[in-house]
């Protein structure tokens, strides 16, 4: 199992919901209003960007999957900035 920083930056109010329903359902843990921490599964990861990837995100939507043994390492180093996708599940 590895732990994960997931933030997400999504416009419509119902999807937003719905993401954070997920994650929740996934047992992760909200640390702020549109960031959680948690563990999981790789099989459980695969599963979850598959659901994520099926939801209909506006282009400038983002969510950001951060592994969190490289936070630290990516804070110090300013390497994590603002990713948009179109549809896409990013891990960094």
């Amino acid at each position: 199992m590895t732990k994960y920083l997931i933030t997400y930056d999504i416009k419509n109010n119902k999807l937003r919901k719905k993401l954070s329903d997920l994650l929740i359902r996934y047992g992760y843990e909200r640390i702020q209003y549109s960031v959680f921490c948690g563990l999981i599964k790789s099989n459980d990861l695969k599963s979850f960007k598959l659901v994520v990837n099926q939801m209909d995100f506006d282009a400038k939507d983002s969510i950001i999957i951060i592994p969190f043994a490289r936070v630290n390492a990516e804070i110090k180093s300013n390497k994590i900035a603002s990713l948009d996708f179109n549809k896409e599940v990013i891990i960094i």
